[in-house]
């Protein structure tokens, strides 16, 4: 190892978003057998549909929990998908204690639902890649310009350590 590698190495630090756990609650992807691949391909409908929602958690105000639902539906009058998806992940965060400012709650939407979309990804390439239609990659999309509204920050009824 160069000493470049080392310095480069020994200037990682913790960011200031740890994601504890993520789970799926919500799995349905169903292969729709009326899927024509040319007038889907030469269309490329924009069906896909994201929704981020936020709350801090009761175990404390370093917790937050952030659910992601997608979905991907067919649209009358457009061309068919080739799978009708519906995904809901959960995300359960944690900032550094005495982080908590007017940008916190921003950070952690932005940042969180990021990371659980990223996942989405990869889980429905996996799954729909043994599917008769081929695997199918979400687009990459960006949060940054998610507005959190102080209406969602409100704690959720979910405790530290319900679910495992």
């Amino acid at each position: 190892m160069s000493d470049v590698e080392r310095d480069q190495k020994a200037t990682f630090m913790q960011p200031p978003l740890q994601l504890e756990e993520s789970f799926y609650d919500r799995v349905e992807i169903e292969a729709l057998k009326d899927y024509q691949r040319q007038e889907y391909e030469s269309e490329k409908p924009e069906l896909l549909e994201v929704e981020v929602n936020l709350a801090s958690l009761e175990a404390g105000p370093d917790k937050w929990e952030v659910r992601l639902d997608v979905r991907l539906e067919p649209d009358e009058g457009m061309p068919l998908p080739p799978y009708r998806v519906e995904l809901r992940a959960f995300g359960h965060f944690r900032v550094p204690d005495g982080s908590e400012d007017a940008d916190t709650a921003r950070m952690v939407a932005v940042n969180g639902a990021s990371i659980l979309f990223s996942s989405m990804r990869e889980y429905l390439m996996l799954v729909t890649s043994r599917g008769p239609w081929g695997p199918v990659t979400l687009p990459t999309i960006s949060f940054a310009g998610l507005e959190v509204e102080e209406r969602n920050i409100e704690p959720a009824a979910v405790q530290e350590g319900e679910g495992d």
